[in-house]
């Protein structure tokens, strides 16, 4: 698992097993759910909107990053999430969790990119927050649908209420060369 001091002392601490049945945020058409054995189950499976998935839904351990916060003294994660729906693979969401892994608030890449595609390749703690890079699609260049090649990082911080900034947004160039 891994470790945080939280203060002289104390440490907190997460193991991935534990991450496998938080719940997960409203996300992919359906609404926030426990999840078992990292995924959220189907209760209907012809209207059950998306697959909710920790990470990639490629049997790969969650992605997972830990902190502790002036709004979190005790602890703050955030967690990955993948959704599904038709094999079309959705813009990531990332929950936000409190020390005791109760959801605190999310963030959702489409409403970050506002694109198709969003794919979350790094997750790591950094100066009271997140830095967060992933790759997402370009409307405005050859980039489109799932090429989601376009490089993108940015620092994600959280409040006490739950709401979710991202800051020091950049935008690279795509490394896949257009037709």
């Amino acid at each position: 698992p891994y470790e945080v001091p939280v203060s002289k002392g104390v440490q907190f601490q997460v193991s991935a097993d534990k991450l496998l049945s938080v719940e997960a945020p409203a996300m992919c058409m359906r609404p926030a759910g426990r999840l078992v054995n990292g995924e959220l189950p189907v209760e209907d499976p012809l209207h059950n909107g998306g697959t909710t998935i920790l990470n990639d839904g490629k049997n790969n351990p969650p992605t997972y990053a830990l902190g502790v916060t002036p709004d979190f003294p005790s602890g703050i994660v955030a967690l990955e999430f993948g959704c599904s729906a038709g094999g079309v693979g959705w813009p990531m969401v990332i929950g936000f969790y409190d020390s005791n892994l109760e959801l605190v608030g999310s963030l959702d890449f489409h409403d970050v990119d506002q694109q198709e595609h969003s794919t979350v390749k790094t997750l790591q703690f950094s100066n009271d927050g997140f830095d967060a890079t992933w790759f997402t699609n370009d409307d405005t260049t050859c980039h489109t649908g799932a090429d989601d090649s376009v490089p993108r990082s940015g620092h994600l911080t959280i409040d006490k209420s739950g709401k979710v900034r991202v800051s020091n947004l950049t935008t690279g160039q795509s490394s896949v060369p257009c037709p």
